[in-house]
């Protein structure tokens, strides 16, 4: 029986797909995904290009002590909405500024902070190879995931006017 009389009488029938078939079947679901996913990188790309312009922005009138440099801010319990994710940190004589690439931001003015030390982990998270830097305020604690924690710890002192 062909296909056609199968469907005509009613008659179930499972059938495999040929070659062709397949290959038609992939590609209506791969191209779509493959687009999709273009169209999305290349809002994010665009969103991380305004959002370092505007930080560079920030940075010309409150020049950078340390940074920028990629970092990773480690959400606040709390928060409302969380900041956090892969973003940029600068320290300037007067605030740490974290940045996402999405436009989310953090300032931490530099008379608000309290204390700040390095830790492996934070909230749980851990990767090998980096230290947090968790800064200590007056509202709470937030940390930063970055390469360097000691130059970064040494400098947040020294711009609060600790040891």
């Amino acid at each position: 029986m062909s296909r056609l009389e199968l469907l005509a009488t009613g008659d179930v029938a499972v059938g495999v797909l040929d070659r062709s078939e397949l290959y038609l079947v992939v590609a209506l679901i791969v191209v779509p995904l493959l687009v999709l996913s273009a169209l999305l990188l290349r809002v994010v790309r665009r969103r991380a290009r305004a959002a370092g312009d505007a930080l560079r922005a920030e940075l010309e009138a409150d020049p950078p002590v340390l940074g920028p440099e990629q970092a990773v801010a480690r959400p606040v319990a709390g928060e409302v909405p969380p900041v956090s994710g892969n973003g940029v940190l600068a320290l300037s004589p007067t605030r740490l500024l974290f940045r996402t690439s999405t436009g989310a931001a953090v300032d931490v003015p530099m008379q608000d902070v309290t204390g700040v030390r390095l830790q492996e982990s934070f909230a749980g998270q851990v990767q090998p190879g980096r230290v947090h830097v968790v800064v200590s305020t007056v509202a709470g604690e937030r940390a930063f995931l970055v390469d360097d924690g000691h130059r970064w710890r040494k400098a947040i002192d020294k711009a609060r006017g600790g040891p």
